[in-house]
């Protein structure tokens, strides 16, 4: 059967990229940077679905899982000898003995996507360690369009839907295929084969083990089912490859239960805040982006990188010019993490990404009509206005804090792909009206949609990013200026001084809050709970909600 290729793609998934390709078949292959330059050997036809081919030269390899040494067919003056493994994802980890079971009790096998992130960043840290150990070549994740009985598969369902909420943002995973992970062939035999043959003794194969894993862990990485039929050797003249110092030289195959050892997940993730911390400050400077898939945008004078997110066919806009800070706010890196709700009556939530970066999450009201009275002319001005955008809100932030008036900070939008149904009478057109002509570069729609929810990531404000960047670890604590007054922070007095002090402010700068309250203004403490004040003695204020903040004429 010949597989004619119907669509292709460039994607990213756990920040990894992949040529997709899809057949007409159904069938379906991701390609590595490793497969995509011998792609034409990796269509199923030439290893897998002509099954004469396949039986001819194709041989099982001993072990639980199912694994095949694969000779794909020729391509012009090109053969490779390949592994596919089908991959246990969702299956329980075997255990022979109690000792076993009793080890890989906390064990999980990886999704395919997942393997070869992780292996991918174990080569990369093998860089720095020349010579310590070879690792397989990861070409290709194959999954074919037949769908398969969930039961013959062995998946659990909670280990299913752990992996599924995972890759939501990436790719979906589909409970009823099976996917297969490609390598390249390893050349050599395993440790025990070794053995058997009299070219290694029983001593070499525990020394070995144990040197491996010391390897291992000192790169950051630890494998649960860890033995000694994942170690290669090769033979030369019918002795064990030795290095010049005389030590067995080896590589380690299966990956399906690699994982970061806790030291190295902690390392990361202080390593990818402290990057996020350094560049923040610097997000508008000029850069080059050499992501074709980032797109300069300026909004209402705000400069933007946009993308849309394929996986939740959801769009984002990241505040500022620098690409290598836009990852920091796809929502995989925020969306199902613990939150920590803000408000009693606002969709406002805390959270710590997977990055460690502290986030504010607003669902913009855009399109909603507010809940005011009409009866007063407070409530009529609200009702005319109506809610700011997203893309306002970010707006008056921005141009605030240039005119130094202190506002907490932007960093993006994301638009959600899922539906979200308004009742018209609770609709308000007036915002998908003033913003149909501004679009989106891709599609060449507005970037306002109706029925989309909006969230807005706001920076969690303790602290300056200047400060944040020098210095990380010596934080302000932000209180509302309402909730200061209540916990007797301040005096009823200083209060209502602060209120007329950034009422004045932004009357002056061109600007007014139609709905001032004490919550939509913050103060800051510092670690010994002393209020942060400016020059006049007065506390520092900072602006927070820009719901509706209208610009006006200054006096």
């Amino acid at each position: 059967m010949i597989h004619n290729i119907k669509t292709t793609k460039n994607v990213n998934i756990l920040d990894l990229s992949y040529r997709h390709l899809i057949f007409d078949s159904g069938d379906e292959i991701y390609l590595t940077d490793h497969g995509l330059a011998v792609w034409q050997n990796l269509l199923p036809e030439n290893f897998w679905t002509d099954k004469d081919w396949f039986q001819a030269n194709s041989e099982r390899q001993r072990g639980s899982g199912d694994v095949y040494k694969i000779r794909t067919k020729p391509i012009g003056m090109r053969q490779l000898d390949i592994v596919l493994k089908w991959n246990r994802m969702g299956t329980d980890v075997p255990g022979e003995t109690y000792d076993e079971k009793s080890k890989l009790e906390n064990a999980r096998f990886l999704s395919p996507f997942e393997e070869f992130q992780l292996l991918q960043e174990l080569k990369a840290g093998l860089r720095y360690t020349p010579g310590v150990f070879d690792l397989q070549v990861p070409m290709a994740i194959y999954v074919p369009a037949t769908k398969e009985d969930s039961v013959s598969l062995g998946r659990r369902d909670y280990l299913m839907s752990f992996i599924q909420k995972k890759h939501k943002e990436d790719v979906g995973i589909d409970f009823d295929r099976n996917y297969a992970v490609i390598y390249q062939w390893l050349e050599g035999i395993n440790i025990v084969q070794a053995y058997k043959k009299g070219v290694v003794r029983e001593q070499d194969i525990q020394e070995l083990l144990e040197k491996a894993e010391i390897e291992m862990r000192d790169s950051g990485f630890l494998i649960a089912d860890h033995k000694a039929e994942h170690l290669i050797v090769k033979l030369i003249d019918s002795n064990v490859q030795r290095d010049r110092n005389g030590n067995i030289m080896y590589g380690y195959v299966d990956y399906e239960l690699l994982e970061r050892t806790p030291e190295r997940e902690k390392f990361m993730r202080l390593e990818r805040r402290h990057v996020y911390l350094t560049r923040m400050p610097k997000r508008f400077n000029e850069y080059t982006n050499e992501e074709p898939s980032l797109q300069p945008m300026t909004i209402f004078g705000v400069p933007y990188l946009y993308s849309e997110v394929p996986s939740s066919k959801g769009r984002l806009w990241v505040v500022g010019n620098d690409p290598c800070l836009f990852d920091y706010f796809l929502p995989e890196k925020w969306r199902h993490v613990n939150r920590t709700r803000l408000s009693k009556y606002h969709d406002i939530f805390h959270k710590m990404s997977r990055d460690g970066i502290n986030l504010v999450l607003k669902t913009s009201k855009v399109g909603l009509k507010p809940d005011a009275d009409p009866f007063n002319e407070r409530g009529r001005k609200i009702l005319e206005f109506g809610f700011n955008s997203p893309f306002e809100e970010i707006a008056l932030a921005y141009e605030l804090n240039r005119k130094e008036i202190p506002s907490i900070y932007p960093r993006a939008i994301y638009m959600t792909g899922s539906m979200a149904t308004i009742a018209d009478a609770d609709l308000d057109n007036s915002r998908y009206l003033s913003h149909a002509e501004i679009l989106v570069p891709d599609k060449k729609e507005s970037i306002l949609k109706k029925h989309h929810d909006y969230i807005i990531l706001w920076g969690y404000w303790n602290g300056s990013d200047e400060m944040l960047a020098a210095f990380d670890g010596k934080y302000l604590t932000p209180i509302s200026a309402l909730n200061a007054y209540r916990y007797n922070i301040i005096t009823k007095e200083l209060y209502f001084e602060i209120m007329e002090k950034i009422q004045h402010k932004m009357q002056m700068a061109g600007f007014e809050d139609l709905n001032l309250r004490g919550t939509h203004i913050i103060i800051s403490l510092d670690e010994d709970r002393n209020i942060i004040s400016e020059n006049d003695g007065l506390p520092e204020a900072r602006i927070c909600n820009f719901e509706y903040i209208n610009r006006v004429q200054a006096d």
